[in-house]
């Protein structure tokens, strides 16, 4: 197979509010961050320190090379040795990477590479069994620890049949379920396919229960029906003991009809917490060109953490005929692009499943996989080059670190402060996972924030961070997530900045009033920095709309604004249901007359969806 999209970079997003469902997520490259917070409460047993740290590594796409960085503070005594071990949390283990050598100041950066990198390092990373860890005079067996994890949203599952139901239902009905929730526990983005049933869903619904039992409601989908279809976003931190249900494997989808009111299809919401996960959701909307049907699909693919097999479940409904082929091809969104792996023969009625393995898991499969390169159609008689599409994307964040020091401020400022941290963001663009520490500061820190501005200039506040660090002169940090809900919210725009790399996080306090250290972003690191070309920067729109749902009306915002930019209106099968001009951003655009839904608003290479209640 020859290099997929080797070096491509493709800066067209189509993005949907709550969930990708066509994306070609140029925000998402092919390298993988992995994380650590670092703290006493991790020890074994716990030790009581004021010491902090966070560690980022970030593995390359060609996943040969592991750039690690470390930034620590607050000992009570000398820093004598820090060490990655093979453990899970809670437990000790031995050794595996030995970073002493790398210390500076506290402060670690070394990238692993060759010998250097154990063949199954990032294999342990992903299955959850290594831990970095720092050790002092007063603390010799570690005075503060952190887990490393990845860097990824939680994905769930679920097959659905009548088997499931308690009592069983006899049924050839099928379904798959994608439940996707944001790291930080709070959202939960889904899509739902069906495919064979008795008759039209009457009810869908998320139970709290564990297998081959019954248990209440705990989320009602059933406003979102559309067809055998589902596409919600929910909030599901407001439902008590839902979170806790879900890590237990005791929840369910229940899908009821006229003829089984009690459920005639059901699956369990189960999570793989030791693989790379992937998904699609296809339609018609998707091909190129665009083809008018109501079909629709959902995709998952799991990659294992040896990285040697990628195993796939696939549901479709609505078809004009029989699945002829199905296939994964090269290509972003909006672009054609030749098979790479022919998945025809793992098709059974409207059902895929199976494993990408041997010859056909390439290097260069993986790559594009992990840079939203590859796409899965599903073809027909009636429609031999693709009925329904759908963009393979990650939920793997991408990744952002920064080195912060006084040097970097402009004019440099001469301190011994130092520090630095991560900064993960969602496909969805629209929550980010931030992890920083400084330390050794000249005074008590009485500001820190984003600010937009290149390498080696001044800009701008677009973030306050202020209120997220807590400490003192000697070590602060902040562990938070930034939302969309914020008052100052984190979403597309600002997500952006970090993408163009015009973003720096900034710390002050009352000696330096514009800035003590500073640290610019590096998309991934600064081992495997990628700059995007002034072209591509000219290129780049974005917009949203609000509220999302919506009842009457909702109104976008554009950026990069222009008079007269033309969008459309479409529903789930890809139909225009009307095409407009935005005179003014901010403008509102009635939808009083349309049957509640999804729909998608439609801008060039953009689009948004957007429910209709």
């Amino acid at each position: 197979m020859k290099k997929l999209l080797q070096g491509k970079w493709v800066l067209t997003l189509i993005t949907f509010i709550g969930f990708t469902s066509v994306a070609s997520a140029a925000h998402l490259g092919s390298q993988l961050m992995f994380s650590a917070r670092m703290n006493g409460a991790q020890e074994v047993p716990a030790v009581t320190t004021d010491a902090a740290g966070v560690a980022s590594m970030v593995l390359n796409g060609e996943m040969d090379s592991l750039c690690i960085s470390v930034y620590m503070g607050g000992f009570g005594s000398n820093l004598g040795g820090v060490h990655l071990h093979e453990g899970a949390a809670g437990t000790n283990g031995n050794v595996v990477v030995d970073l002493s050598p790398f210390i500076v100041n506290g402060n670690i950066q070394v990238v692993l590479t060759g010998s250097s990198l154990p063949a199954d390092l990032v294999q342990k990373i992903i299955e959850g069994n290594i831990y970095i860890n720092a050790h002092t005079a007063n603390n010799p067996n570690g005075e503060i620890r952190g887990q490393v994890k990845l860097e990824q949203d939680f994905g769930y599952r679920a097959i659905m049949n009548g088997a499931q139901e308690v009592p069983a239902v006899a049924t050839n009905a099928t379904g798959l379920g994608l439940f996707n929730l944001s790291l930080n526990k709070k959202k939960m983005y889904i899509w739902i396919v069906a495919n064979g049933l008795s008759g039209a869903i009457t009810g869908a619904h998320i139970h709290q229960g564990a297998i081959e039992t019954n248990g209440g409601v705990a989320v009602n989908l059933t406003g979102n029906i559309n067809g055998n279809t589902i596409i919600d976003t929910i909030d599901v931190s407001t439902v008590p003991g839902l979170i806790a249900d879900l890590e237990a494997g005791n929840t369910y989808i229940n899908f009821h009809t006229a003829a089984n009111p009690n459920g005639e299809i059901r699956g369990q919401l189960t999570y793989d917490n030791a693989a790379i996960m992937f998904d699609a959701f296809l339609n018609g909307a998707q091909e190129v060109p665009a083809v008018s049907t109501t079909a629709t699909g959902t995709a998952s693919f799991s990659l294992n953490s040896t990285m040697t097999a990628i195993t796939f479940m696939v549901q479709v409904d609505g078809l004009s005929g029989a699945i002829t082929g199905a296939h994964l091809h090269e290509g972003t969104a909006g672009n054609n692009g030749p098979v790479v792996v022919d998945l025809s023969t793992s098709v059974v009625g409207n059902v895929m499943a199976g494993t990408i393995t041997g010859t056909d898991l390439t290097q260069e499969l993986l790559e594009s996989m992990l840079s939203s390169g590859i796409y899965l159609n599903i073809h027909t008689a009636a429609n031999p080059n693709g009925e329904i599409r759908g963009q393979i994307n990650r939920l793997a964040r991408e990744g952002y670190t920064f080195e912060m020091n006084g040097q970097s401020e402009v004019p440099a400022v001469m301190t011994g402060a130092s520090g630095g941290g991560m900064m993960s963001i969602s496909r969805e663009r629209d929550n980010a996972h931030l992890m920083v520490v400084a330390k050794e500061m000249s005074a008590d820190i009485s500001g820190a924030h984003f600010h937009e501005g290149m390498p080696g200039a001044n800009g701008n506040v677009f973030l306050d961070l202020t209120s997220y660090f807590s400490g003192n002169a000697n070590i602060s940090g902040a562990f938070t997530y930034l939302t969309t809900e914020d008052t100052a919210p984190f979403g597309p725009a600002q997500e952006l900045l970090f993408r163009n790399g015009n973003a720096y996080l900034n710390i002050h306090n009352m000696n330096n009033m514009n800035g003590e250290i500073r640290g610019d972003s590096y998309r991934g690191s600064k081992c495997f920095s990628h700059t995007v070309g002034l072209n591509d920067l000219e290129k780049e729109t974005t917009f949203g709309v609000y509220p999302n749902p919506a009842t009457s009306s909702f109104s976008i915002s554009m950026e990069n604004f222009t008079t007269g930019s033309t969008f459309t209106l479409t529903d789930l099968s890809g139909k225009t249901i009307r095409t407009f001009e935005l005179e003014a951003n901010g403008q509102t655009v009635e939808i009083a007359d349309l049957t509640p839904g999804v729909y998608f608003v439609n801008n060039g290479g953009t689009t948004v969806k957007i429910i209709k209640e």
